[in-house]
């Protein structure tokens, strides 16, 4: 069993199922998880997402004494702060809150839900990605 998809235990129909009672869940390691899974059980045929970069990747680095240090790129900090982190911890956040996106990937196909990511200097990779009201690029991946 996937650590990060414990529920994986359960039929895929079924979970979807339950998605669609609201008594189950896409994951709750961001609020774009919540929002996506959402804009599925409202039905919306195509969802446009923005601003979800997920562009944390390149502001790690680590330090002559070996402590990592993020960069803090959020309205809740000041520009340009520097926070020591656990990179392990973070890589570990970073697998789950991809592992998540994927999941909701495969909830909107199976209820034929387009998303597209119209950040086009995103990391995420599991949507397709396009510009707004246009249609989306080619999804090679």
């Amino acid at each position: 069993i996937n650590p990060y998809r414990p529920y994986d235990i359960i039929n895929i129909d079924d979970q979807f199922q339950l998605l669609d009672y609201g008594v189950f869940s896409c994951g709750a390691q961001s609020v774009a998880v919540s929002a996506l899974y959402l804009s599925i059980t409202a039905k919306y045929k195509t969802v446009w997402v923005a601003g979800l970069d997920l562009d944390f990747f390149s502001t790690y680095r680590v330090d002559k004494n070996c402590r990592s240090i993020m960069k803090i790129k959020h309205h809740y900090f000041e520009e340009n702060d520097d926070v020591i982190v656990n990179i392990r911890d973070q890589f570990k956040y970073a697998t789950k809150l991809f592992d998540e996106m994927e999941y909701v990937k495969e909830y909107a196909q199976q209820r034929n839900v387009t998303i597209i990511n119209i950040s086009l200097d995103s990391y995420l990779d599991t949507f397709q990605k396009g510009n707004l009201g246009e249609q989306p690029f080619e999804y090679l991946r």
